[in-house]
Formats: C-alpha cells, sequence, structure tokens
C-alpha cells in the first residue's frame, strides 16, 4: 500500500522537514501494525478452515520499519517461517513433497497417534500435498486491499500531518 502526502510546500526550510519526517515516521510504525493485525484477522477469516495450529505462522508477521524510509515490511521471515509463503501462494499439484517431520508432528498432535499409524497417516497427507498441491489463502493481499484499513491509514497519514503543523506553529515557523 502506497500513500503520497500532497499539498505540502516545497519550501518547508530544514527543521520543519525534520519535524514533518519525524511525524510520517510514527505514522509508518502505526500503519505497519495496523496492516500486520489485518493480515492476523484475515488468517482467521480464511475459508474453509483456517491455517492455525500452534500459532507459529501468527506469531511470525510483524511489521518492520525500513530503516530511514517511511516504508514497513509486513512479512513472515522464511526463516523462521518457511510455509506461510505457501500458505499464502499455495503450492501447484506434482511439486517435490514437503518436508515429513512437520506433517508427522501436524498428525500426532491433531489426531493423537503415534507409532507406524502416525507415520501412515503423514505419508499420506504429505502424498495428499504433493498430487493435490495446496489452495492458495491470499490473507496478505485480502488485507492489503482492505477498504478499511486503506480507510485507516490514510486517517493515520493525514493525523501526521497535522501534528507537523501543530509543531510548525507551537515553533513559531510556518512554512512557505
Amino acid at each position: 500500500m502506497k500513500i503520497r502526502v500532497t499539498n505540502i510546500p516545497g519550501a518547508l526550510g530544514p527543521e520543519n522537514a525534520r519535524i514533518l519526517a519525524e511525524e510520517l515516521m510514527k505514522a509508518r510504525d502505526q500503519i505497519g501494525s495496523l496492516y500486520a493485525g489485518a493480515v492476523k484477522t484475515e488468517i482467521k477469516a480464511t475459508e474453509p478452515y483456517p491455517p492455525i495450529d500452534m500459532g507459529t505462522l501468527m506469531t511470525g508477521i510483524a511489521a518492520t520499519p525500513v530503516s530511514g524510509k517511511l516504508k514497513t515490511s509486513v512479512a513472515p521471515s522464511p526463516v523462521t517461517n518457511p510455509y506461510a509463503v505457501v500458505m499464502e501462494m499455495g503450492r501447484r499439484p506434482n511439486q517435490p513433497g514437503p518436508p515429513l517431520d512437520p506433517i508427522l508432528d501436524w498428525v500426532q498432535r491433531k489426531f493423537g497417534l503415534s507409532g507406524k499409524k502416525a507415520d501412515s497417516a503423514a505419508f499420506l497427507v504429505r502424498r495428499k500435498i504433493h498430487r493435490r498441491g495446496i489452495k492458495p489463502r491470499f490473507f496478505f493481499q485480502r488485507a492489503r486491499r482492505s477498504k478499511q484499513v486503506r480507510d485507516q491509514a490514510v486517517s493515520l497519514s493525514r493525523a501526521a500531518v497535522r501534528r507537523a503543523r501543530k509543531r510548525w506553529a507551537a515553533a513559531g515557523g510556518r512554512p512557505k
């Protein structure tokens, strides 16, 4: 999501530009948190069933400000949460099978199986994923396209500009 701030005079001066940048950085962080929360809400609302087991997918999603820029990244870490990309974008059929160990752990938790029965069930789940793939969930895309999130982001950006203007007025300096 991109938000463009317009109608700001070009000759702000260095102090006023610094104040505006500070306020917009605060808004950036708030918008990042808003978007991360929207992604988590979309995960919970995913149909036919939410991809929630131990909460690893949810806890791995956070807003990370990009240093020195008015940009925030909201994404799961592929290192700590490798299956998040698969849940978002899906997996085509007939791709190499997913790792068996996480599926075995899931089968044991979900069905209370152990030993050969758990091994057999995990193999069957893995084979089904290999044959049918996984449908994409698009929870990041749905959160990004949400009108409510977009409206709140615009509102936070406008509030940042208003705060900057108040600070300019309090400091006795107005943009020219």
